[in-house]
């Protein structure tokens, strides 16, 4: 998924590492589909099971709620950034600056409520999913994307390098 640039930086004595498409294609996918369900649930059964809930677990419920709908929208907002950044539809600078005002870390962990046990399972259920492409969305963007790529020497390259200075040193 590595944006091809013309520099020499891609020459033999580096190796960028960025992850493969399929892998990105895959998250997109469950984390479109994951907001999808969630908004018929929260437009159907969800809001059915709402009305019969206590005056307080309904209130716990709205508020949980409204947090996973906040995830979710967070967590699109990203996938489809990172997906205009992989069709160079926007730059890498544009992309990080976006992506950096989501603050997918910053999101609270509803299950640490106490709670949150008490709420309905199909809740449970969506926020505990969710939870989880949060956190291989952010595991994704520590891997380098679209954050400077990571790059390594080449350990061969380089003590081609060593060696040329060592024995050519008449600008060869």
């Amino acid at each position: 998924m590595e944006k091809p640039t013309n520099t020499e930086q891609e020459s033999s004595s580096v190796i960028t590492l960025a992850l493969p498409e399929r892998d990105f294609d895959r998250l997109f996918e469950r984390g479109m589909a994951l907001v999808e369900e969630t908004s018929l649930y929260l437009d159907g059964e969800g809001r059915e099971t709402a009305r019969d809930l206590p005056r307080e677990l309904a209130g716990q419920y709205g508020s949980q709620a409204m947090a996973l709908t906040t995830r979710l929208m967070r967590m699109a907002s990203w996938l489809l950034i990172h997906r205009s950044w992989t069709e160079d539809e926007i730059d890498d600078t544009q992309a990080m600056r976006e992506k950096a005002t989501l603050r997918l870390d910053k999101l609270p962990a509803p299950r640490n409520s106490p709670s949150f046990n008490t709420l309905p399972l199909g809740l449970r259920e969506l926020i505990d999913r969710s939870i989880g492409i949060q956190q291989s969305l952010m595991a994704f963007s520590n891997a380098g994307n679209p954050a400077p790529p990571i790059i390594r020497e080449n350990a061969v390259a380089a003590q081609q390098s060593f060696l040329r200075s060592a024995f050519w040193n008449d600008g060869r």
